[in-house]
């Protein structure tokens, strides 16, 4: 799609596959204050979407694989007051993205790998005002990021590893956060130049 679009005020449930499929799309778009629950697939996938987008006041729950799968994307992301639970995959995923994304005022939890997946990414990111808990691997993976990150007034707990900049070569800044309870390493930043 190349227009303009928006889901409001609506219920997305027991989806064969993903919930919202906006692959390649290249207009903006908005989900609001909506509720999509039990899919086979992703909640929203907005993979190598080009337009900007933004989920508000949505609750994604029980996924088979991502909550949302934003990878690839070069439009803005904005993800506010929602809440991702109980994914078979990651939470979040917007690795390989070079759009600006920015994360707040949301929870990420239960998931079946990482809270938040920024990896490779080359545009800016933001995290904050946020929650995520009880993931099963990092609750922000920034592995080799290219650009700024920043993690502002974000709880991390009950994960292997609290937040990874492994390999990063942009700049980033936890401020004003708790991250506790991690079974392996609370922030790794290993050959981060």
């Amino acid at each position: 799609s190349s227009g303009d679009w928006m889901i409001e005020q609506t219920t997305i449930r027991n989806s064969t596959e993903e919930a919202i499929d906006a692959v390649n799309s290249s207009g903006q778009w908005t989900v609001r204050d909506s509720v999509i629950k039990n899919t086979a697939d992703d909640g929203v996938r907005a993979d190598e979407a080009s337009g900007d987008w933004t989920l508000d006041n949505v609750t994604i729950r029980d996924t088979v694989s991502e909550g949302v799968d934003a990878d690839d994307s070069d439009g803005d992301g904005t993800i506010r007051n929602t809440t991702v639970e109980s994914t078979g995959d990651s939470g979040i995923d917007a690795g390989r993205s070079s759009g600006n994304l920015a994360i707040r005022n949301s929870t990420v939890r239960d998931t079946g790998d990482h809270g938040i997946e920024v990896e490779f990414s080359t545009g800016p990111w933001t995290i904050e005002s946020t929650t995520i808990q009880n993931v099963s691997n990092e609750g922000v993976d920034a592995f080799e990021i290219e650009n700024r990150g920043t993690i502002d007034d974000v709880k991390v707990t009950d994960t292997r590893v609290g937040v990874n900049f492994y390999n990063s070569s942009g700049p980033w800044t936890i401020e004003e956060s708790v991250i506790q309870n991690n079974s392996d390493v609370a922030i790794t930043a290993g050959n981060a130049e």
